[in-house]
């Protein structure tokens, strides 16, 4: 169970608000995430999970939450399969619909909690939600540092081209 579920179990507005303090860096993470070495390895290391998969085989990814690092696995998928801008978008805003139940149960313990509008955004878009500013300072720092996603997964990840292609030819119809 994550620290923010933990806070908000306990029923405890201190503690929610002291752990919604320590989540404030999830912007920070978004910035961060894809291209620390760290990260870039980690998603490296999901596109050749993604390589040699045989005929018929599927691959699984998942992170704690399921949303955050797993949301930019699939990001920088559909990229790599040729996406627009609006496609990934607009794919990767599909979580929250996922996730209804949960945020609609969030939202709800944030009322109990007696949480403000803007204490409630933030409980909410940190514990069961993802954001579509959350999703431009992603791709905002790839930008920055590789002047676009294609770059980052050429020089950033070290994908080939023909990597890209046998990935469009693996997934694509």
């Amino acid at each position: 169970m994550s620290a923010m579920a933990e806070a908000a179990k306990t029923g405890d507005k201190e503690q929610v608000m002291i752990t919604l303090a320590k989540h404030k860096g999830l912007s920070a993470i978004y910035e961060k995430m894809l291209v620390t070495d760290e990260g870039k390895a980690a998603y490296r290391a999901f596109f050749d999970t993604l390589l040699q998969l045989g005929d018929g085989e599927a691959v699984l990814w998942h992170c704690s939450q399921g949303k955050d690092r797993a949301g930019m696995a699939a990001v920088l998928l559909l990229y790599a399969l040729g996406a627009d801008d609006d496609t990934v978008k607009q794919d990767y805003l599909l979580t929250n619909r996922a996730y209804e139940e949960l945020i609609a149960e969030t939202k709800k313990k944030a009322d109990e909690l007696g949480l403000n509008e803007d204490e409630t955004k933030e409980y909410v878009g940190t514990a069961a939600a993802v954001s579509e500013d959350f999703l431009h300072l992603a791709l905002n720092s790839i930008n920055n540092e590789y002047g676009s996603v294609q770059n980052y997964l050429t020089d950033g990840l070290g994908l080939s081209d023909e990597d890209i292609t046998a990935l469009r030819d693996k997934f694509l119809e």
